[in-house]
């Protein structure tokens, strides 16, 4: 006899309380098993028609300048040709190849050597015959060749060193390039005495930091920085008002 279980209240019969008994076989929980396995089965069939990002993975650093990267991914059942597509932080960074075969494997791409860098990448591959066909590969890092170098040094200052009878409404300015021309932030040092403080950073090479005292010597540098994490300490400027 199959075993089954029954649930009461523990109360006298007396007490006119219908109790009810549930029934439940072995037979039921094999059946049910034997359903969840097949629903399983058929998920994993079902998503075995998909495209699969293998290549690049979480491991995967290309560097700037890398020629014919490896992209490759399981095809499922997908027909006629794809779409590869390079994503930096979710937003769409350039199209790699706008229609491919979709044999599983592409090698044929460039990184640029002015490629910007992160470790926020990843590839899209989507079939062009079923655009709710795609899939994104994981995480991966884009780093410079190595052969970075960082900026020159901030130059040229207004007002000019060691001037003197400037306006109290000064705006600072200098000059700065990159050998690799790279773009470039720069970090503010400003004050009155001759190891001035940390302000601001600015994408541009000027800075305005409000009226002035008169008859006052002010001290000023500037640090360029670009964007592979390069850092060029400026010259100690100075001028008076």
């Amino acid at each position: 006899m199959n075993p089954w279980w029954r649930l009461f209240a523990g109360l006298d019969a007396g007490v006119g309380i219908k109790m009810k008994v549930w029934k439940f076989t072995l037979f039921d929980f094999q059946e049910t098993l034997l359903s969840l396995e097949k629903q399983i089965a058929q998920a994993e069939s079902d998503h075995s028609d998909y495209i699969t990002v293998t290549k690049p993975s979480s491991a995967t650093v290309w560097k700037r300048g890398d020629q014919n990267v490896k992209i490759e991914w399981d095809k499922g059942n997908a027909t006629g040709n794809v779409k590869i597509e390079l994503y930096k932080l979710d937003v769409l960074n350039t199209t790699i190849k706008s229609s491919t075969p979709n044999n599983g494997s592409y090698n044929y791409w460039d990184v640029p050597a002015d490629m910007i860098t992160g470790k926020d990448f990843k590839i899209k591959i989507t079939s062009l015959s079923d655009p709710d066909n795609f899939d994104f590969s994981p995480a991966f890092e884009i780093s410079d060749d190595g052969n970075n170098l960082p900026p020159y040094i901030a130059q040229q200052p207004q007002p000019v060193n060691f001037s003197e009878e400037q306006s109290v409404y000064t705006t600072l300015t200098w000059q700065c390039s990159d050998p690799d021309e790279d773009p470039l932030t720069y970090k503010v040092y400003f004050g009155t005495n001759d190891s001035p403080n940390y302000v601001t950073t600015v994408s541009s090479p000027n800075y305005y930091y409000g009226k002035l005292q008169p008859n006052t010597t002010y001290f000023w540098r500037i640090d360029a920085m670009d964007n592979h994490g390069h850092t060029t300490e400026g010259l100690l400027w100075q001028f008076t008002t």
